[in-house]
């Protein structure tokens, strides 16, 4: 169903007791703890899973990612838990106890992850799988104690699930559980951590790129050489790789642009369906208009270095011709 990231940099905020609290509530049949790497599949009994068929709420503890700074532990942390959660009301999971067959059935239940890493996965921004929560401040010790002898009580915990069940639920229009995740800021902070280097420098190419809806593989790795501050090192694959998953190619096959045969790209799907019944001339002449924008964004503050860039900065300089130009 759902999941949601609680992050916090401390210990102590609340987490652990509100999953105590979902227990008292459902039942520990129906909130059943499970660790990070039971959800990922790096637990070694990790396809063992059956416990979790019928739960309502699978609650990590403490998603702790010893690795979570390389880009491709954290994809792999991401691509796992998404056979884990789907907002689908209708999707289907695969099961398994041990020492009997593997079956398959839909499951209700939402996934509660806590940790302190604010990047412990490689969150992209298209995803509709995962909404993320900044935690307050730790709980003193007053505060621990009164929470905990409320919990004690069972009048406490029936009055509360009646309060719950006399509460209606948000309109759809308001919240849909089965949409896009509210853009909270701890969700938009995982997202721009998620970004390497390269895909940074390929937004900021983009943007440079408005109004010029059309562009060459060659442009845009100039672009981004020129935003990621590259001057050495083995980086042309990775950024032909972003290039083609991000970008729109306009048709198959080649266009001949500055005695090159060039793969031809969109900004945005819009202007690849503009743009795709154009005929080579109109194509090439939009080509020669990127170009010259290249060039001024390139001979504005010129590239490399090594060190830390600004790419605001950069966009904010490139970009100050741009007011008088007219759109394609």
């Amino acid at each position: 169903m759902v999941a949601v990231i609680m992050v916090a940099e401390e210990f102590g905020t609340g987490r652990g007791t509100l999953f105590d609290i979902l227990g008292l509530l459902f039942g520990k049949t129906y909130v059943v703890p499970c660790s990070f790497d039971e959800l990922t599949g790096k637990s070694a009994t990790a396809r063992f899973n059956a416990r979790l068929a019928d739960a309502l709420f699978a609650v990590v503890n403490e998603a702790v990612a010893e690795d979570g700074h390389q880009q491709a532990q954290r994809r792999y942390h991401y691509e796992a838990l998404k056979n884990a959660v789907d907002p689908s009301p209708t999707a289907q999971r695969r099961f398994e106890a041990k020492g009997q067959h593997a079956y398959a059935q839909t499951s209700a239940a939402s996934t509660l992850i806590a940790t302190q890493h604010r990047d412990v996965i490689k969150l992209p921004w298209n995803d509709r799988r995962f909404e993320v929560l900044t935690c307050g401040c730790k709980m003193t010790a007053a505060e621990t104690t009164d929470i905990r002898a409320w919990m004690a009580d069972p009048k406490n915990i029936g009055a509360f699930q009646r309060a719950l069940l006399a509460s209606p639920a948000a309109p759809l229009d308001v919240f849909d559980p089965y949409g896009q995740p509210p853009p909270f800021a701890g969700r938009l902070e995982m997202i721009g951590m998620a970004k390497s280097r390269v895909e940074d420098a390929y937004e900021a190419a983009i943007d440079a790129l408005k109004g010029f809806p059309l562009f060459t593989m060659t442009q845009a790795k100039r672009l981004i050489g020129y935003f990621g501050d590259y001057v050495s090192g083995d980086w042309a694959n990775q950024v032909l790789h972003t290039i083609a998953k991000n970008a729109y190619r306009l048709r198959d096959g080649r266009i001949r642009h500055r005695k090159r045969r060039e793969i031809i790209y969109a900004r945005t799907e819009a202007e690849r369906r503009r743009w795709l019944p154009a005929d080579k001339a109109m194509i090439v002449a939009a080509l020669d208009r990127t170009e010259e924008r290249v060039v001024r964004v390139l001979s504005s503050g010129g590239g490399g270095g090594g060190g830390q860039f600004d790419i605001e900065a950069r966009l904010k300089e490139a970009g100050r011709e741009l007011s008088g130009e007219d759109e394609d």
